[in-house]
């Protein structure tokens, strides 16, 4: 008897070598096609959805930043002090 052996077993290695192997024969099976296929386009679907709402996310944050940074439009108007009012500020008596 070796010492792997249980004492009242007469199984050697080879056996339950071969054992296992039909067992995992009956276990091991290709998948099915259509299971595969739908596994791969599901991954390429979240790529794909993730990617786009990455874009769509930076292009806001780019947009919020250009309106949050731009100047408004009482500071870009130059006001010549030298020049008449306008008829509209003109003031009717």
């Amino acid at each position: 008897m070796t010492t792997n052996q249980v004492p009242g077993q007469t199984h050697d290695d080879a056996s339950i070598d071969a054992l296992a192997r039909r067992a995992g024969a009956d276990v091991r099976q290709p998948a099915p096609d259509g299971i595969v296929t739908g596994i791969r386009r599901a991954r390429r679907r979240q790529q794909t959805t993730r990617g786009v709402i990455g874009v769509t996310g930076a292009l806001v944050t780019i947009a919020a930043l250009a309106l949050a940074t731009r100047p408004s439009q009482s500071t870009t108007q130059i006001i010549d002090p030298a020049a008449p009012p306008s008829s509209a500020h003109r003031i009717r008596s």
